[in-house]
């Protein structure tokens, strides 16, 4: 079935967290509170960037970007969190369309790059790579991924949106 991608909309928002709480459910670094994060963001305007995977009517993933910030870079650095996909359509290409969009989203808004935590096996195909010179708090370095879009590199420890405090709780 052919997948479409667009911009989430305030309709979505049950699916959207009926696919987080699914996609996260198993996630064995996750408390499955990805849900309350995207919520909060929405909330508090904090999503640059939302986009939905559907496959005719059924919503089946997600990615989000929102700001965040660098005490030793430029501005214009975006977190990408979360990219989920449903648990029985992973490993069908659905999350690298996700990301292949949002890193389009991000460029045309003309953003200065972005940064995210996750597997660096899976990441490094979409030009992400880990430098000891950018850090988060609590995570091995090996996972604090960046992507600059230009030649300003990531630097320093990311500051996300005031949202992520619900990651916390």
């Amino acid at each position: 079935m052919e997948l479409t991608i667009r911009a989430a909309t305030a309709a979505d928002a049950a699916a959207i967290t009926a696919v987080l709480q699914a996609a996260f459910a198993q996630h064995p670094h996750s408390q499955n509170q990805e849900y309350r994060l995207v919520e909060a963001l929405r909330e508090q305007g904090g999503l640059s960037v939302a986009l939905c995977a559907w496959q005719g009517e059924q919503l089946c993933g997600l990615v989000c970007a929102s700001p965040v910030q660098l005490p030793m870079s430029a501005e214009g650095w975006y977190g990408i969190a979360p990219l989920a996909v449903l648990p029985a359509l992973q490993g069908q290409g659905i999350g690298q369309q996700l990301m292949q969009a949002v890193l389009h989203e991000l460029q045309a808004m003309g953003a200065t790059g972005c940064v995210l935590v996750g597997e660096p096996g899976y990441y490094q195909r979409f030009g992400f790579s880990a430098d000891p010179a950018l850090t988060s708090a609590g995570i091995p370095p090996e996972y604090v991924l960046s992507r600059a879009f230009g030649s300003q590199q990531a630097q320093g420890e990311i500051i996300y949106h005031p949202a992520f405090a619900v990651l916390e709780s």
